[in-house]
Formats: C-alpha cells, sequence, structure tokens
C-alpha cells in the first residue's frame, strides 16, 4: 500500500492550495552526459540537488487492456526544435530510461518523491509542435531467465546455484 506523508495528505485534501503536485520526468541515456531533468510547472525547480527545467508535456495512457503490456504517451513541446535535435542525434532515445517522480512544491527539501514510477522509451515520435515518447516497462521486468527443463532434478538445480 502506498504511504504518503501525513503533510502530503493534508495537501491533497485541501480545497484550495497555492503549492501544486508536480511531475518531474528524468531521462537517461547511455550516450548523455548527464541526464535529461523536466518539470511540468511554469517555472523550473531545485530539487533533490537538481536543477529540474520546466517544461509544457503532458501525459496519456495509451494501452490498458490486460493482453498486451501497458504503454504511456510522454508528449513534450518541441519548441524551437531542442529536442527534435536530441532525437535526431541519438536514435530517438530509444531505451532510455525514464523515471517519473510526484513530488510536491512546498516538500521540495524532501528528497524521497512521493511517488516514482521507471519506464523504458520504446518508440518516438515527432512534428514541429510535440515530441511524443511511448513508454513501455522498465527493463526489469523484461529481463530473460535461462531456460531449464523440469526433466532436470531439483538436486542437480540446487548444486550447481550453491556452486558444488
Amino acid at each position: 500500500m502506498l504511504r504518503w506523508p501525513a503533510t502530503a495528505i493534508i495537501e491533497k485534501n485541501k480545497l484550495a492550495s497555492d503549492a501544486p503536485f508536480l511531475v518531474l520526468v528524468k531521462m537517461v541515456h547511455s550516450e548523455l552526459t548527464e541526464p535529461i531533468c523536466l518539470v511540468r510547472n511554469t517555472e523550473s525547480i531545485t530539487w533533490d540537488k537538481q536543477e529540474w527545467q520546466a517544461y509544457p508535456m503532458n501525459f496519456d495512457i495509451n494501452t490498458i487492456d490486460g493482453q498486451t503490456e501497458p504503454k504511456l504517451s510522454w508528449t513534450v513541446s518541441n519548441c524551437a526544435g531542442t529536442l527534435q535535435q536530441y532525437i535526431q542525434k541519438f536514435k530517438g532515445f530509444t531505451d532510455a530510461e525514464v523515471t517519473i517522480y510526484v513530488v510536491h512544491a512546498n516538500m521540495l527539501d524532501n528528497t524521497e518523491p512521493l511517488q516514482a514510477f521507471e519506464f523504458t522509451v520504446t518508440t518516438t515520435q515527432y512534428d514541429e509542435e510535440w515530441v511524443t515518447f511511448i513508454l513501455g516497462a522498465s527493463p526489469e521486468t523484461v529481463v530473460k531467465f535461462e531456460y531449464t527443463t523440469l526433466s532436470t532434478p531439483v538436486s542437480e538445480l540446487l548444486k550447481e546455484i550453491d556452486g558444488k
């Protein structure tokens, strides 16, 4: 069960507040020297000793049908073509790791996010206005294990694991 601090629950239940919950997105790619850190906000912020650049962005769920891997669309403004240059240079950021954090504007001194979600970029599309990243499950969910047949005795498998 998700456990939020009492201060976050109080903020969530307020009828009116001047401080929003913020969505932060961190993109890490093997060819970048440092991660891209964006925040869905009107001004840039500092959180967890990192500068988060304010950027227009939206999220939308692509699939949740129980038959295919769930996917999330992350749409980011392509103003001035800044991201488009990176996309063309780094093969669409395919296989980039994306972490989405939820924090509260009044709790930026807390380095622990209220929620965090990990994804991998599976597809990238862009036009002159928007860049859309299709995010799939993080790599940990698709790790392949060596195939072992049931005909192998369990005692043999345990010996292999123990190294004996």
